[in-house]
């Protein structure tokens, strides 16, 4: 690929990943979804993963959205939260977002709060299910943040993943010099046990 070309393709490809960090956090957002469609942009680029590595991290982008969306669900039945919590979770995170940092974690569970408030229940047990959608929460994050560190990591510790620049070229290189060093002891060995074996004084 042109030098040019794969520039490009990198710059695309740290944007998706910084999209899919930040998705990871706000809820509209695609997380792991964004950074694996930022691993498809380096195909073709001395980065590029395998097929097997391709596959393994699609199976991870898209199991950690999956788990997204049940694990506020689990976190909500466990908590006791109805609807009401559940959508005012979800606006608070949003909402949350523009009152960084702090308002990414008061975000969920004071939405929370406040849609079990608005359904009639009493503010102790609005509370609880404050809490349980602020464990969903934060697990959803953690979870989608550690998909998304893998292939980030994946890319920038220049991981052999694909094994095109430790197999390919950096292989065949030192492939080919450990052939000619192998090669040149046993040549001047031979020499010099023939000319060791004829004395031409003799």
């Amino acid at each position: 690929m042109d030098a040019v070309l794969q520039t490009v393709c990198y710059v695309v490809a740290g944007v998706l990943f910084a999209v899919g960090v930040v998705g990871c956090v706000v809820p509209v957002l695609p997380g792991p979804l964004a950074a694996y469609a930022g691993v498809l942009c380096l195909l073709g680029t001395s980065r590029a993963p395998g097929a097997l590595a391709l596959g393994a991290l699609g199976l991870l982008a898209v199991g950690a959205t999956v788990l997204d969306m049940v694990i506020p669900g689990w976190g909500a039945k466990r908590f006791r939260c109805s609807k009401w919590g559940v959508w005012g979770s979800v606006i608070g995170a949003i909402a949350g977002v523009f009152f960084f940092p702090w308002g990414l974690l008061a975000g969920p569970f004071l939405g929370a709060l406040a849609g079990e408030v608005a359904s009639g229940r009493r503010l102790g047990a609005a509370a609880w299910s404050g809490v349980g959608a602020l464990v969903g929460f934060v697990c959803g994050v953690l979870l989608k943040l550690a998909v998304c560190g893998v292939m980030i990591w994946g890319t920038l510790a220049g991981s052999d993943w694909s094994g095109k620049a430790s197999r390919g070229e950096d292989g065949r290189g030192r492939g080919a010099e450990a052939i000619s060093v192998e090669t040149r002891p046993h040549g001047g060995e031979a020499g010099t046990g023939g000319g060791g074996g004829t004395d031409p004084r003799n």
